[in-house]
């Protein structure tokens, strides 16, 4: 659910392209295990939809029907995203990555997830 960007699609089916609102200027798209899309764009801002695996500040569903800012990943140069967690590379060289973190996949030294963006430590 969410994956078509825009709330006015409720069955999440389209034959035809369908824009999603609220995108400008998109230097990146990833799509997140098929359920959800984040884009990066120019300015370096996080947009998610979908089912994705950071969560928006003050928001800790990881869902929207709409792309909603991941505020929590200023300046995203890029982004990769795997089947359950997403990373984030910042400008300025720090690797942020968050969601599910079974085999260590968030770097961040542990087993426990986490859809708050942690750093990876090098």
């Amino acid at each position: 659910m969410g994956e078509l960007g825009s709330p006015s699609i409720k069955d999440e089916m389209s034959p035809v392209p369908v824009a999603v609102p609220g995108l400008a200027d998109v230097k990146e798209l990833r799509v997140y295990g098929g359920f959800g899309v984040c884009a990066v764009l120019a300015d370096g801002t996080l947009k998610c939809w979908g089912d994705f695996p950071c969560e928006a500040s003050g928001d800790d569903s990881g869902w929207s029907d709409k792309p909603v800012v991941i505020d929590t990943l200023p300046q995203v140069r890029s982004r990769a995203l795997g089947s359950s967690f997403g990373c984030a590379l910042l400008e300025g060289g720090s690797v942020y990555c968050c969601g599910e973190n079974q085999y260590g996949q968030l770097g961040n030294g542990g087993w426990e997830s986490s859809w708050v963006p942690t750093e990876v430590r090098f």
